[in-house]
């Protein structure tokens, strides 16, 4: 049933911190990258947006029920859901590449890909999508399930050459 996933303990630790240094030549063939994007951090602006916008809703959602309490309730739900959705904004995101394959380590998931496993990689300065498919796909659904969101951090640079040297085949 297909190639055994490996145990967590034999995964990379996700949080050691990246230094900002060029890639070494001993990093790039034999090390493990690792870094932390936390986007609220280095997007403060939309982070204070995002916040509003919440509570916003909070607002509308708890003025439309006829009882206070209901309405809190309610509107403490729909806030905590919106929080939940946008976890990855909100909270650090951990990542780190190995000769295997990239790890990463969201505040509601883990995930690892296999480099053999990928076929394409389509990024811009923030963030990439690594994908097991060789073709994009237009249903959001096959797209999350076939690869993983990659968030660069405060590197893009780095993050991006480190990939784009262990899949030297994929498009972009």
């Amino acid at each position: 049933m297909g190639r055994e996933r490996p145990q967590i303990e034999d995964r990379p630790q996700l949080d050691a911190p990246l230094v900002d240094a060029p890639l070494a030549a001993d990093e790039a063939s034999a090390g493990v990258l690792q870094w932390t994007a936390h986007p609220l951090r280095q997007h403060r602006a939309r982070g204070v947006l995002a916040i509003a916008v919440i509570i916003g809703c909070g607002l509308m959602v708890a003025t439309s029920f006829k009882t206070p309490l209901t309405g809190l309730l309610v509107a403490g739900g729909a806030m905590a859901v919106l929080l939940l959705t946008l976890n990855r904004f909100f909270l650090p995101s951990r990542f780190a590449i190995d000769d295997e394959g990239i790890s990463a380590a969201w505040p509601l998931k883990r995930q690892r890909l296999c480099w053999a496993d990928l076929r394409r990689f389509a990024h811009d300065d923030e963030g990439g999508f690594l994908s097991t498919r060789a073709n994009p796909t237009r249903w959001q659904l096959l797209r999350s399930v076939g690869g993983m969101h990659v968030l660069f951090g405060p590197r893009p640079a780095v993050v991006i050459q480190a990939i784009k040297r262990r899949l030297p085949e994929v498009s972009a």
